[in-house]
C-alpha cells in the first residue's frame, strides 16, 4: 500500500510540474498578461521590441508599471519616487510628439485648467495648475523629447514649491536614458 501511495504521489508531482504542461507553457513573465504585448524581461528592467528600455531603476524613480500602445503611442511606463510623485515615459511615432503635446494643451485648457509659467526643469515643458492643496499648487506637465528614430513624451503631476527639487533630477534622468537608447 505505501509503494502504491509513493508512485500515485510521485505520478502527481511530474505532472504537477511538468515544463511540458500546456498550462505551465501560456503563463507570462509579467503581471499582467494582456499588457504583455511586445515586452520582455531585460537585465535591468523591461524592454519593449521597438527598444524602449523602461529600467527598474532610473534614478529616484522606481518603474512600477509597462503600458501597451495606444492611438498615439508606441509603449510605455509608469514610474513613482517614495514621496508619491509619478512619472509617464512614452514612445511615439518619430514626429509624433507636437500632436500628443497640442492635444494635452488642448484638453487641459477645454477642461478650464490653468497654464501656468514655472521655473526649472518644468518650465521647459507644458504645465497646468490642476488645483490647490495645503502644501501648495497642484501641477501637471508634459515635456516632449525627439530622438533619432522616434519620440518621446514625459508626464509627470506634482506639488509646487514642496517637489519643485524633485524635477530636475528626474527629467534629467529621463534625457540621460532617452539618449542612451535613441
Amino acid at each position: 500500500m505505501l509503494r502504491v501511495s509513493k508512485i500515485l504521489l510521485s505520478a502527481v508531482l511530474a505532472l504537477t510540474f511538468s515544463p511540458s504542461m500546456a498550462g505551465a507553457q501560456s503563463i507570462s513573465p509579467l503581471d499582467n498578461a494582456p499588457l504583455d504585448s511586445g515586452w520582455q524581461i531585460d537585465p535591468h528592467g523591461m524592454r519593449h521590441y521597438t527598444g524602449l528600455v523602461c529600467r527598474d531603476r532610473l534614478g529616484m524613480l522606481t518603474r512600477v508599471k509597462v503600458l501597451p500602445g495606444g492611438m498615439d503611442t508606441i509603449a510605455g511606463c509608469i514610474y513613482a519616487t517614495p514621496q508619491g510623485l509619478y512619472a509617464v515615459l512614452r514612445s511615439h511615432e518619430k514626429g509624433a510628439s507636437a500632436a500628443v503635446a497640442a492635444n494635452f494643451a488642448k484638453r487641459f485648457s477645454d477642461v478650464g485648467f490653468e497654464r501656468v509659467k514655472t521655473s526649472g526643469a518644468a518650465a521647459s515643458g507644458l504645465t497646468f495648475s490642476t488645483g490647490e492643496r495645503e502644501t501648495g499648487t497642484r501641477c501637471e506637465t508634459l515635456w516632449r523629447f525627439t530622438g533619432n528614430e522616434r519620440d518621446y513624451t514625459l508626464w509627470m503631476a506634482y506639488t509646487l514649491p514642496v517637489q519643485e527639487s524633485e524635477i530636475g533630477p528626474i527629467v534629467a534622468a529621463i534625457i540621460e536614458e532617452i539618449a542612451k537608447r535613441d
